[in-house]
C-alpha cells in the first residue's frame, strides 16, 4: 500500500512542477517589451476621407505651423520612409515620419505618426516597411522648410495597414 502512495505522490510532483510557465522577461525587473495593457483593435470612424492630392490642396491652403480643423484619413503607398529604425531601438523616437503617395501627382509626409490605436512603437519590426499601403489619420499642416513649402499630417496614426 506504502508503495502506491509514494507512485501517486511522485506522480502528482511531476504533473505541478511541469505547469510552470516562464514570464516573458528578458532579465529580472526588464519589462520594456511587454505591453502595459492587452492591445485591442478600435474601429476607425471618424476622419474626412480624402485622396493625397486633395490633402495636398487642402495643406496648401493652410497658414504656415497652422493646423487644419478636421482630422483627415489619407490612404496610400509609402515612398520613402524618413525614421530610421535605429531611432526606435535607442529612444530616440516613439513614433515614425515617411512620405506616401496614391499614385498621383503629390506625396504627402505622415510626421511623427503613431502606431495603430494611436499607440507608441516599441519595436522596429511594427514599422511597416517602403511600398506597404497604410491609411493615417491626423491634421494638415504647411511647414516651410528653407523656402521650400511641404505638406504634412500631424497629430497622426496609423489606421490600418495593408499588404
Amino acid at each position: 500500500m506504502k508503495k502506491y502512495f509514494f507512485i501517486a505522490a511522485a506522480f502528482i510532483a511531476i504533473l505541478l512542477s511541469s505547469c510552470n510557465e516562464s514570464p516573458y522577461i528578458n532579465s529580472p525587473g526588464d519589462n520594456s517589451y511587454n505591453y502595459p495593457d492587452i492591445p485591442t483593435w478600435i474601429p476607425d470612424t471618424n476622419g474626412i476621407v480624402v485622396s493625397v492630392d486633395s490633402a495636398y490642396a487642402i495643406g496648401l491652403t493652410q497658414k504656415e505651423d497652422e493646423k487644419s480643423a478636421y482630422a483627415y484619413k489619407i490612404s496610400g503607398k509609402i515612398t520613402e520612409m524618413v525614421t530610421k529604425a535605429e531611432d526606435i531601438t535607442s529612444g530616440k523616437y516613439s513614433s515614425i515620419s515617411f512620405y506616401m503617395s496614391d499614385g498621383g501627382k503629390q506625396t504627402i509626409e505622415a510626421y511623427l505618426t503613431n502606431n495603430i490605436n494611436n499607440k507608441p512603437f516599441h519595436d522596429p519590426s511594427e514599422i511597416p516597411a517602403v511600398g506597404t499601403n497604410v491609411t493615417v489619420q491626423g491634421r494638415l499642416t504647411l511647414y516651410n522648410n528653407n523656402g521650400k513649402k511641404i505638406v504634412e499630417l500631424t497629430d497622426s496614426y496609423i489606421v490600418r495597414i495593408e499588404n
